[in-house]
């Protein structure tokens, strides 16, 4: 069914119509995306962006914006961090300052920072945002809290757990979605303040999260199995690195990213271990 909507939307007739074109690459994107295929689905923004732009009229920015998205997106799945950046710069300055799309792009830059362990120029992309916090929409706002976090642990910077937990009130609710990326936030800044009765009892419910949540999310599931090694290895590393080993081998074998995987887990599971004995 797909086939032939893009069969009908490919026509050189449809193709000089901007809507059309827009529905046809959304479609060749999606069906991209849904087989994991990043290269594509950055090729296919790519294209539906010079394809738009050679189109006659004047079009407004939104009408290029999914795909510039889109194409950061993938390159954030192929860790072809310098292209995400310089995606980013392209697009960032189309959009005015505090506008939903802005925060989104800049969300990205920061993962894509953070990612390449850039920290110095994560706190500057943050300092740059937040001024804007406050007006964001909730949702959004709480997804900066959360990489926030991502990056205090990372630099070793101090967080108020309890504060952190009260200010992400929408995504704690998320059952299938970023409440996870919270509960691993919370367990893992624990484990950094040395307070490993808490990091025992999140365990618990983070395993039972896994059990009930986790099926489709592979990388999160075999993350989640890493840290639960902790509590099994009784926070010694010898003991944890013995342990660790199936659930390596299955998050190296699934190499999308996460939804919710603001840092690679590789990356994340190594600042883990530094703080075992």
């Amino acid at each position: 069914m797909a086939q032939r909507y893009l069969a009908e939307a490919r026509s050189p007739i449809a193709l000089q119509d901007v809507k059309l074109s827009q529905l046809y690459f959304k479609i060749e994107v999606l069906g991209y995306q849904a087989a994991s295929d990043w290269e594509r689905v950055a090729d296919s923004c790519e294209a539906a962006v010079s394809h738009l732009k050679l189109l006659p009229g004047k079009k407004p920015y939104a009408v290029f914006f999914t795909f510039e998205i889109g194409a950061v997106s993938a390159f954030l799945q192929m860790r072809r961090y310098l292209d995400a950046d310089e995606a980013i710069s392209r697009s960032v300055v189309k959009v005015p300052k505090g506008h939903l799309n802005w925060s989104l792009l800049m969300l990205y830059l920061f993962i894509s920072k953070l990612n390449q362990l850039q920290l110095e120029e994560v706190k500057k992309v943050y300092a740059v945002v937040t001024p804007f916090l406050d007006k964001m929409q909730a949702a959004m706002a709480e997804n900066w809290r959360i990489a926030w976090a991502y990056y205090a642990f990372m630099a070793a910077a101090p967080v108020q757990v309890g504060k952190f937990m009260n200010e992400v009130p929408i995504y704690s609710k998320d059952k299938e979605g970023s409440n996870c990326a919270i509960l691993i936030a919370q367990l893992i800044h624990y484990l950094k303040e040395g307070k490993r009765g808490f990091v025992i009892d999140r365990m618990d419910g983070l395993n039972r999260y896994k059990r009930r949540y986790l099926a489709g999310d592979l990388r999160t599931a075999a993350f989640v199995g890493l840290l639960s090694c902790l509590v099994k290895g009784s926070f010694n590393r010898e003991k944890v690195d013995r342990l660790s080993g199936p659930y390596l081998e299955r998050l190296h074998a699934e190499q999308s990213i996460s939804d919710i995987e603001l840092v690679r887990y590789e990356l994340l599971w190594e600042k883990v271990l530094e703080m075992l004995k």
